[in-house]
């Protein structure tokens, strides 16, 4: 359905056509790629994207209050296999698929997100490249999600970044409280069942990729009850940059604490209570960067 004027009248195409509109192209070598033109303003999405949708009202707003000008730069569309990487990277990171997991068939899998075969076989190589993955062949292959390394690796990994991680840790205290807090606020019986089953799936964890998958299904949850996309994505993005340093914690010993932090997080959202929610999640991250700080206690202090 076209947007609508602050009158409430439909906007017509000709309006639209009289919108201004940048350029955007793709690499002339990229597979599956798509010239966009001047249909584009169509799309509701991008009236609001720039700036002209009122997202409350549905309404256009008035040309004249936003002036829009056209840039004479261009922007390059990335391939379509990069878009396809950069999914699958941030489910793997995410931790949706765990380490020993296999990705739906070739066929299927193409299918499911919208793209050739070819666009996903080149996607895979790039993960492969990068240590995401592992391509089997024969009958019995299939595309693997591979486990990052010895545990003495990952520590020289994170102990080279460890301020950035740190600073990561700082930021999530800075946004989870927040979400745990909405969560509670917004609590709702769905949400409360997803959480149950993830601190179920943490308490029976046998490995570090269970560990992983239900500590992420927790949290991001957790942010997406949060009633607020931009800190779930937040949420999110904390999560990806925290991939590798989560797994430097032996899971089997941190296990009994995490095990009883989500509880808590879990029973403040129950009982709809924001703050204790906030506070539960805020312990929960500081006790997790004592033990990031205990396993480098030089270059940490």
């Amino acid at each position: 359905m076209p947007p609508s004027s602050s009158s409430g009248m439909p906007i017509t195409r000709d309006a639209r056509a009289r919108a201004p509109v940048m350029p955007i192209r793709t690499g002339s070598d990229a597979p599956d790629s798509v010239l966009m033109d001047q249909n584009l303003v169509q799309s509701p999405m991008m009236w609001q994207a720039i700036g002209l949708l009122d997202c409350k009202t549905g309404h256009a707003r008035e040309f004249s209050a936003y002036p829009c000008p056209v840039s004479p730069s261009r922007v390059t569309v990335p391939a379509a296999y990069a878009v396809v990487v950069e999914h699958l990277r941030r489910e793997i990171q995410l931790g949706r698929y765990a380490p020993g997991d296999k990705l739906p068939p070739e066929r299927e899998h193409a299918e499911q997100l919208g793209v050739s075969r070819v666009t996903l076989r080149e996607a895979v190589r790039v993960l492969e490249g990068e240590g995401l993955v592992h391509v089997r062949r024969g009958q019995t292959g299939g595309t693997m999600i591979r486990a990052r390394g010895t545990s003495a690796q990952l520590r020289r990994q994170v102990r080279r970044r460890l301020d950035d991680v740190l600073a990561t840790q700082e930021f999530r205290l800075a946004i989870e409280p927040l979400a745990a807090a909405r969560a509670a606020q917004h609590r709702k019986a769905a949400a409360v069942r997803e959480l149950r089953t993830a601190v179920t799936d943490l308490t029976s964890a046998s490995d570090i990729g269970t560990f992983r998958r239900a500590d992420s299904a927790f949290h991001l949850t957790v942010a997406r009850n949060a009633a607020c996309p931009p800190l779930e994505r937040a949420v999110e993005d904390a999560r990806i940059a925290m991939f590798e340093p989560l797994d430097v914690l032996a899971f089997d010993i941190v296990l009994p604490s995490a095990v009883e932090a989500h509880q808590a997080i879990l029973t403040a959202i129950e009982d709809r209570d924001p703050e204790a929610a906030r506070a539960a999640m805020d312990a929960h991250i500081r006790t997790t960067t004592g033990e990031i700080k205990a396993l480098f206690p030089a270059s940490a202090s």
